[in-house]
């Protein structure tokens, strides 16, 4: 599968087998969405959801929490770890999680430091 993620995941590979999967299902919920099956997009959907909102971004918190000292936000700069997302998973809010993820995907509001991304993998099988 291809996808635009800068993040390099040569050291990180339970992260890159559980973004795989969620990668996997956003595709397969286009196809879906293009096929106009319903039943299939809600199932899809449902899926998304529970990826995006759970798994990975328990996993990017427990691959970083402790480990990462500060991320940076797209206009105010950098910002502690700890200010945005605190130290306990489970206190985080859904608008967390997603940014969690975003630290993985492109073009979100916070990225992790700029030794966590190769601009070169633009394009990189994921």
């Amino acid at each position: 599968m291809q996808t635009i993620s800068t993040f390099n995941f040569t050291d990180y590979p339970e992260l890159k087998k559980v973004y795989r999967k969620l990668v996997g299902v956003g595709q397969k919920l286009n196809v879906a969405i293009d096929r106009n099956d319903g039943d299939k997009e809600d199932e899809l959907f449902a899926l998304s959801d529970k990826l995006r909102y759970g798994e990975v971004p328990e996993c990017i918190f427990n691959s970083f929490n402790g480990k990462v000292k500060y991320v940076y936000h797209r206009k105010d700069g950098k910002e502690k770890w700890s200010n945005v997302f605190g130290s306990e998973y489970s206190d985080l809010t859904e608008l967390q999680k997603k940014f969690l993820v975003g630290l993985i995907d492109s073009g979100y509001i916070y990225r992790l430091p700029p030794e966590y991304y190769d601009e070169s993998l633009k394009f990189q099988k994921i």
